[in-house]
């Protein structure tokens, strides 16, 4: 018998739903870092890149390109997440307050401070601040603090104001630079092995110092600059600290189950990504290292610049084979003195460290701001400086007013400076002499200004003084518009 069709039954009960599995991130530590390191190369990879190639050109501050490695060798000490239960909702909640008000922040003093956030590469601060974040989703917020040390290492390796004032105070050579970028490293594997027993972690820095110290030496002689740090400041402690974690066991200190790193859903990590590319569209660096013009090389003779005055205090922050002229300008009836100031080096690199600086005295940060009323055409980029007048508190320090650009000619790479004294009827008294960078000008000062909230006015220069420095600039520039 065929029979028919069953009849259909229904229920008051709900019918099972099905539930797709949940997909999440269920990492160790070395994927987990490894994702971190791609987030970060997404956002900042090109600066990092930049930093390479500038050491690689003969930077004389290396340590910004090392800071990644050594940071993350710094990192390696913390494999073991802390105990408790990890809460998602609030390393998520951390993320949001600490990432939107960090770059807010950077974004403020670099638009209003341009020049001094330019000097001490706050970009590369955001790209510290980027790493935190991104850490703090894969590792956990309480994790991430307990790494401290690891970011505060960060900050002061990617600040190239703190390494040149150490550097020029130790000489300013390229003997000075590496031993000092050793220190960075062996700093690096003590804070390292943190697990280490402190009588192995003092052994290994102290072979890491002496090693680098002693390699650095004799490598100089062959090796470019970056290439004697690269070697003596990273590869040495990476193989250090290799070394000890053998010597002393995997997980030294450890005991106990290891906790569970938090869980991370996919969509969380298709989020950072996306967070990724947008901090890398989002965020400023400084522009690339551009050849400059060429100039004729007698222009010097040809200007009738005289009293060539050396001035070596300025000159070891510039790298050996630099000198740093200050030449007078022939004095003119109702105009203010003035001087130009040349700095001239075979390393454009070292040159392009400097473009930010600011050599003459100030109470207060200055913005560099591109130069008008020029006639001259010479393909350079001109741009003025100068100290605020109207909030002067020493009458015994000219105040200055400065135009200032780059050029090349056969004897190396050129800065060259027009500086003119803002008071009129001092003709016989120059503007200020460049001086070196000084822990009170270059760091506490500026602090201390910007912490009183002083009102953000440049202050007003006398026309006398912006026309007599522009001509001046026409008449050297002419030089360069006849070469190019």
């Amino acid at each position: 018998m065929i029979e028919g069709p069953r009849p259909v039954t229904t229920s008051n009960h709900p019918s099972p739903t099905v539930k797709l599995p949940h997909i999440d991130v269920r990492w160790g530590f070395r994927e987990r870092v490894t994702a971190i390191a791609v987030l970060v190369l997404i956002g900042y990879g090109l600066d990092i890149g930049r930093l390479v190639a500038d050491a690689v050109a003969g930077s004389r501050t290396p340590m910004l390109a090392l800071t990644p490695l050594l940071a993350l060798l710094i990192a390696s000490a913390y494999r073991w997440p802390p105990p408790g239960v990890n809460d998602n909702e609030s390393d998520w909640l951390f993320v949001s307050i600490l990432g939107p008000i960090g770059f807010a922040g950077i974004a403020l003093v670099s638009t209003r401070f341009e020049t001094l956030a330019a000097a001490f590469r706050l970009d590369l601060l955001g790209a510290a601040l980027w790493t935190v974040c991104a850490t703090a989703i894969f590792l956990g917020a309480r994790h991430t603090a307990r790494m401290w040390r690891v970011w505060l290492f960060t900050v002061i390796g990617c600040n190239p104001v703190l390494f040149t004032l150490a550097a020029g105070m130790l000489g300013g050579s390229d003997s000075a630079v590496a031993a000092l970028t050793v220190c960075y490293g062996a700093t690096a594997v003590y804070l390292a092995g943190a697990r280490a027993p402190r009588l192995k972690r003092l052994a290994a820095t102290s072979v890491c110092l002496i090693g680098g110290w002693g390699l650095g030496s004799v490598l100089l002689g062959t090796l470019p600059l970056f290439g004697t740090v690269a070697v003596a400041a990273a590869v040495l402690p990476v193989v250090v600290h290799v070394g000890m974690r053998r010597w002393v066991g995997p997980d030294a200190g450890a005991t106990g189950e290891m906790p569970a790193y938090p869980v991370r859903s996919w969509k969380s990590l298709l989020a950072l990504v996306l967070l990724a590319f947008a901090v890398a569209v989002v965020h400023t660096s400084p522009a690339p290292i551009r050849e400059p013009a060429a100039v004729q090389g007698d222009w010097i003779a040809k200007s009738g610049l005289y009293a060539e005055q050396e001035l070596p205090e300025a000159e070891r922050f510039l790298g050996p084979n630099a000198r740093f002229v200050r030449y007078r300008v022939p004095v003119a009836v109702g105009l203010p003195a003035a001087a130009v100031d040349v700095i001239t080096t075979s390393n454009l690199a070292s040159l392009h460290d400097h473009r930010d600086t600011v050599w003459y005295p100030s109470t207060r940060p200055l913005n560099f701001v591109p130069a008008s009323g020029l006639q001259s055409t010479a393909p350079v980029e001109v741009r003025a400086v100068f100290s605020n007048a109207d909030t002067a508190i020493d009458t015994t320090t000219p105040q200055w007013y400065a135009l200032t650009w780059d050029w090349r000619t056969d004897s190396g790479y050129q800065q060259v400076t027009v500086v003119v004294n803002q008071n009129v009827a001092e003709s016989a008294t120059p503007p200020p002499a460049p001086t070196g960078l000084e822990v009170v000008d270059t760091l506490l000062s500026p602090a201390l200004w910007i912490g009183r909230q002083q009102a953000d006015d440049p202050g007003r220069v006398d026309d006398v003084v912006v026309r007599h420095a522009t001509e001046i600039a026409d008449s050297l520039l002419a030089h360069a518009a006849a070469r190019a």
